[in-house]
C-alpha cells in the first residue's frame, strides 16, 4: 500500500513579507507620483493603491520624502553590502562596471516600466536633502575606492572625487538617454559604454601622471 504524504505549504518568512510590503509601497508610490505629481500624492493614497493600511506604510516610511527616495536608498544599501564582499584583488573600476551592468540588466528586465516612469515622470524632491545625502554617500564610496586603486590620498588629491563624479553622472546620463528612447535601446550597453569612456580617461590620466613622476625623478639632481 502506497503511503500518501501531504506537503504543507510553507508560510512566507517575516522578512519576506516585509520585503514584499515594502516593494508594493514603492511600486504604488512611483505610479502615483507619475500620475498625480509628488505634491498631489498623499501617503493615504499610496497605501490604498498598494492595498495596505496607511499605518503599515508609516511603519516602513515615516515620511513621503523617505518613500520618494526609497529606491535610491535600497540601491545604496545593496552597493554597500556588495562592496564589502568584493574580491580585494579585483580593481574597483572592474567591480563597478560589473555591478552597474547587473543592476541595469535587472532594471530593464524586471522593473522596466517602473524605471521608465521614474526617470521620465517625476523629479525626486530634495527639500529635505535626502536625495543629496544618498548621492554623497555613493560618491564617498566611489571616491575612497578609486583612491585605493590609483594609490592616491583623497585628503590631498582632488582626482578621486572628480573621477567618482564622472562615473556617477555618467550612469545617470546613460539612464536618462535610455529612458528618452523609451527603453528601446539596451540599458546595459548604455551604462557600460559610459563607464568604459570614463575608465579610458582615468587610464590616460594615470599614464600621464606616471610619466610625469618618472620624468621629475630623473631630472632631480640629487
Amino acid at each position: 500500500m502506497n503511503e500518501i504524504t501531504h506537503t504543507v505549504p510553507r508560510k512566507p518568512s517575516r522578512a519576506s513579507l516585509k520585503s514584499q510590503t515594502r516593494s508594493a509601497l514603492i511600486k504604488a508610490s512611483i505610479e502615483l507620483f507619475t500620475e498625480l505629481g509628488y505634491a498631489n500624492t498623499t501617503l493615504e493614497a499610496v497605501a490604498e493603491r498598494a492595498n495596505l493600511h496607511v499605518q503599515t506604510l508609516y511603519r516602513h516610511f515615516p515620511s513621503k520624502e523617505l518613500l520618494a527616495v526609497a529606491p535610491e536608498r535600497d540601491n545604496l544599501e545593496k552597493f554597500k553590502s556588495d562592496i564589502r564582499l568584493r574580491d580585494p584583488e579585483q580593481p574597483f573600476t572592474s567591480f563597478w562596471r560589473e555591478w552597474v551592468a547587473r543592476s541595469a540588466e535587472k532594471s530593464q528586465t524586471r522593473n522596466r516600466e517602473l524605471l521608465l516612469r521614474r526617470i521620465r515622470g517625476y523629479i525626486i524632491p530634495t527639500v529635505t536633502g535626502q536625495g543629496h545625502e544618498i548621492m554623497n554617500e555613493f560618491l564617498d564610496l566611489l571616491e575612497n575606492s578609486l583612491a585605493d586603486e590609483f594609490h592616491l590620498d583623497p585628503r590631498t588629491s582632488r582626482y578621486p572625487r572628480l573621477f567618482a563624479a564622472m562615473l556617477w553622472e555618467g550612469n545617470r546620463y546613460a539612464s536618462r538617454r535610455w529612458a528618452s528612447n523609451h527603453g528601446k535601446s539596451d540599458l546595459v550597453q548604455e551604462v557600460t559604454e559610459v563607464i568604459d569612456d570614463v575608465c579610458r580617461l582615468m587610464q590616460l590620466w594615470n599614464s600621464a601622471n606616471t610619466t610625469l613622476a618618472v620624468g621629475n625623478k630623473e631630472s632631480d639632481p640629487r
